[in-house]
């Protein structure tokens, strides 16, 4: 059995019967997303939703449910990875979703594993906000502040060396208070979610090239030709088209294709 609690939460956990792999396991919940199942015998992962005292809590249950690498070749827990990337994020100041609880054990044979972590409270999915940008209300150098934001976040994950792997508008959340205009000034904060994929690799690395490719093609139906070629501009830290640039959009290409 491995256990990690966040201090921040022993106490609340502890008033809510949640505090240890028992209580979480057992207790009755309905699924938020109905689980998934994997290649391994009884193998499964769910998430399901706490909302306790105004505070909104995501476990993700899972049983023999693994990810396979050449650093794993025997697998690990899908749920044991995600921890361990959040808190590799966390380490590397990279902001994302935070821990609350990871547990791991072996019951009867099988492998369970839970990692429960605390809803984004004043953010919203990138894939929620183009909701707001498809009506308009976005103008057009509002738009762009929040096209660089989400780029030089992302460069600034890339230059320390790691990748999201699974960069869906849905994985990253954007500050409300910017997306619904109660944000006059600045710009807005984003953070990662679901970090199971996440993994190190070189900066510009082709790796590396599938967040990009990834997230724009699952922006294309809301970003124009116009947004995209800002993004890309803005990641690359340029103004304008140069030679730099151009070899940089054959390597993304390339990777498109594949």
């Amino acid at each position: 059995m491995k256990e990690f609690i966040a201090t921040d939460w022993q106490e609340f956990l502890s008033s809510q019967k949640l505090a240890s792999f028992d209580q979480l396991w057992d207790r009755e919940l309905p699924w938020f997303e109905e689980p998934n199942y994997g290649r391994s015998k009884d193998g499964w992962s769910g998430v399901c939703k706490l909302e306790l005292d105004g505070r909104v809590l995501f476990l993700k249950k899972q049983q023999n449910f693994y990810s396979y690498s050449l650093r794993h070749p025997l697998g690990i827990t899908v749920a044991q990875k995600e921890y361990a990337n959040i808190a590799l994020f966390n380490k590397l100041q990279i902001p994302c979703m935070e821990t609350v609880y990871f547990g791991i054990r072996k019951q009867k044979g099988k492998l369970q594993a839970m990692i429960m972590t605390e809803g984004l409270e004043g953010y919203i999915p990138f894939e929620d906000a183009t909701q707001i940008w498809e009506s308009g209300s976005f103008s057009l150098s509002k738009r762009r502040v929040l096209i660089r934001e989400i780029a030089d976040f992302l460069r600034a994950a890339h230059q320390k060396e790691v990748m999201h792997n699974s960069l869906y508008p849905k994985h990253i959340f954007i500050e409300e208070s910017f997306v619904r205009h109660q944000k006059s000034d600045g710009r807005p904060v984003c953070r990662f979610i679901d970090m199971e994929k996440a993994r190190q690799a070189k900066f510009h690395s082709s790796r590396q090239l599938r967040d990009l490719d990834t997230l724009q093609r699952r922006t294309s139906s809301y970003w124009s030709r116009s947004d995209r070629l800002y993004f890309l501009l803005s990641y690359m830290e340029k103004t304008k088209v140069d030679t730099e640039f151009r070899t940089f959009l054959q390597k993304l290409r390339s990777i498109s294709k594949k």
